[in-house]
């Protein structure tokens, strides 16, 4: 599935919300998981304090269903208020006092004693602490003014009275107010710094592809300039910025070997023609017919010539595949041999298996050039020596004759040596675009020239 884009911006603000959000849900979860303790503590110490009641009310005897007025009385005398009480609500709402104790009764004929707010305030069970185990919700100024209180308190029946027994949950205090202020502040920085950051980032990006488009732009004009500095741009862009600058580079590197290969292909144009324009002028003067045979094989290297020039141009659409470069140098070994066999020139081989991806048709016609030259310039009776072998990651083929030798640069062979000049041109083009290169090893004894793809 395709995700829709998003700006680095949104992105990086989206981040820093959920970063947040989160915080505040963990000081939410922290905050109940606390607050359950201390309404633990409270119903524990409520209970306690239900049971001691009970305990001292049976020893006198007033637990009994059928109470005696009396009893009633003592009970009612027990919940009355007690002395100093007023400032123990205000120790216990200033957080001085925890689990402050409350307590309400009802008994018969609408007599009541103690905090009546306990017998009306909304409750909710605890049903995992106990059956008559509550928490009561009293509304603010009720106990303690300005805020509201929780008390969790045992609601039972003693006799024919109602009896609520209740422990005040303790506050959580000023430390809890100061941690979600915190966490508001921390969001506002991280909303604050994630956006910063985008804009920085997304500066930077926005200089790094105005980079890359004038470097383009320039290439377009046909000035390469220098590499872009990798530690210019953004991690996201190094790895484009390097693929731009490999492409820039073999650009022009073809353009330089387009430039290249013109002014060898003028250069070597230029002789055959003047010499095929002063033998046809020499034909006007004197009618020979050698002349024109000799012109029209001039003709005939011309045409060659530009017809490898226009190949290695279009490449028939540089279709790559698998060759076996020792398949090649077999078929143009059976193509030239009845010539090498007219001269009594041998073919010594050693062709094992070398594989390499090229366009077929363009190393086809290199290997034949290189073997067409060993023919034409080996002596009669020579040995032509062809071999195949890979050498690390590449192939390569070796091609040794045993003619006049020539330099190993070709724009400084003989002006004479006509084939060699073209042709080492041409395989010279196509070996270095196929990523290859072409050693040339020339003496008294012969020339070697190494293909390497």
């Amino acid at each position: 599935m395709r995700l829709p884009p998003v700006s680095t911006t949104w992105l990086a603000m989206v981040i820093a919300i959920l970063a947040t959000a989160a915080m505040g849900v963990s000081l939410a979860i922290t905050h109940g998981a606390v607050r359950a303790e201390q309404r633990q503590r409270a119903a524990l110490a409520a209970l306690s304090d239900f049971n001691a009641l009970l305990s001292k009310m049976d020893g006198l005897g007033a637990t009994t269903p059928a109470m005696e007025d009396a009893a009633i009385v003592n009970w009612l005398n027990v919940f009355q208020g007690r002395p100093g009480l007023e400032s123990a609500v205000a120790d216990a709402c200033s957080g001085r006092i925890a689990n402050f104790g409350v307590r309400w009764l009802e008994a018969p004929g609408q007599r009541t004693a103690g905090f009546r707010p306990l017998g009306e305030a909304r409750a909710r069970p605890m049903e995992r602490i106990g059956p008559n185990v509550f928490v009561l919700s009293l509304p603010a100024g009720t106990l303690c003014p300005g805020r509201a209180v929780e008390v969790v308190a045992v609601r039972d029946s003693v006799g024919p009275m109602r009896v609520v027994i209740g422990r005040v949950v303790e506050r959580t205090g000023r430390a809890w107010g100061v941690a979600a202020i915190s966490v508001a502040a921390m969001g506002v920085l991280l909303v604050g710094f994630g956006l910063a950051t985008a804009g920085w980032s997304r500066a930077r990006m926005v200089s790094g592809v105005k980079r890359i488009n004038a470097s383009l732009e320039q290439a377009g004009r046909g000035d390469f300039g220098d590499p872009i500095p990798l530690h210019e741009m953004t991690g996201d862009l190094q790895d484009l910025t390097r693929q731009v600058n490999v492409t820039l580079g073999r650009l022009q590197e073809l353009l330089t070997w387009l430039r290249d290969t013109a002014d060898q292909v003028a250069h070597d144009f230029r002789t055959p023609l003047a010499r095929a324009r002063a033998r046809l002028d020499r034909f006007g003067e004197t009618g020979d017919a050698a002349l024109v045979d000799e012109a029209r094989g001039d003709l005939r290297y011309l045409t060659q010539a530009m017809n490898e020039a226009l190949a290695l141009r279009d490449g028939e659409a540089w279709a790559f595949e698998s060759i076996r470069l020792d398949k090649v140098c077999r078929a143009a070994i059976e193509l030239y041999e009845p010539l090498a066999d007219q001269r009594s020139i041998r073919f010594e081989t050693e062709l094992s298996p070398a594989e390499t991806l090229g366009v077929a048709s363009l190393l086809q016609r290199a290997i034949a050039n290189l073997v067409d030259n060993a023919v034409k310039y080996s002596p009669d009776g020579g040995v032509i020596r062809l071999k195949t072998h890979t050498n690390g990651e590449q192939s390569e083929v070796v091609v040794a004759d045993q003619g006049p030798g020539m330099d190993a640069t070709v724009d400084e062979v003989p002006a004479d040596v006509d084939s060699h000049r073209m042709g080492l041109a041409f395989v010279r083009a196509i070996v270095r675009r196929h990523g290859g290169e072409l050693m040339i090893a020339s003496g008294p004894e012969g020339s070697t020239i190494t293909m390497r793809v």
